[in-house]
């Protein structure tokens, strides 16, 4: 944490969609001094992307998402709207949970 400039961290660790381990270090902010605690918020940043894949990943698995299903399929308020980059001969004619697994 010094190295990097990182006042604080929490770290835990996820089996079976439980938590199994925490563990916080540092502060929250150089100037206040306050630890960092078990309920202490982090933006997470980036972090969603790895995780929001191996959710989508693990429907796949469970037979419960098909990765090549049209993604409007899934939509209610909102539709990926047809575009030049899914009109092109060279890409799929709809957005699938593949490809946006990809684009990421």
């Amino acid at each position: 944490m010094k190295f990097y400039n990182i006042p604080g961290v929490s770290i835990a660790v996820i089996k079976d969609s439980k938590v199994i381990w925490s563990k916080s270090y540092g502060v929250v902010d150089l100037e206040s001094k306050a630890p960092v605690t078990a309920k202490t918020l982090f933006q997470v940043a980036s972090m969603s992307k790895p995780v929001s894949a191996y959710a989508a990943l693990k429907e796949v698995e469970l037979g419960k998402l098909a990765t090549d299903t049209d993604v409007n399929s899934f939509l209610t308020s909102w539709k990926v709207p047809d575009n030049e980059w899914t009109k092109t001969k060279k890409s799929p004619s709809r957005i699938s949970s593949a490809i946006l697994l990809v684009l990421q």
